[in-house]
């Protein structure tokens, strides 16, 4: 889910905001508008809450396998 909205949403951008061989912004811009920020922000927001729900759920199953 995670990399289909990155995919889908924030490469394009990249691709052409940014060359990659040589490494060169071509379109400041388009990568430094508000838009393209506030995407970086959302996604790293929802990839701390996965990551503490993924670190939630080991630690669950850690107690649960301590139960056992």
């Amino acid at each position: 889910m995670h990399a289909k909205l990155i995919l889908e949403s924030m490469i394009p951008y990249v691709i052409k905001a940014i060359r990659i061989m040589p490494l060169k912004i071509e379109d400041p811009d388009l990568l430094y508008n508000y838009y393209f920020q506030n995407m970086i922000v959302l996604t790293i927001g929802l990839m701390e809450e996965t990551t503490n729900l993924y670190k939630d759920t080991i630690n669950e199953i850690e107690e649960i396998l301590n139960l056992i």
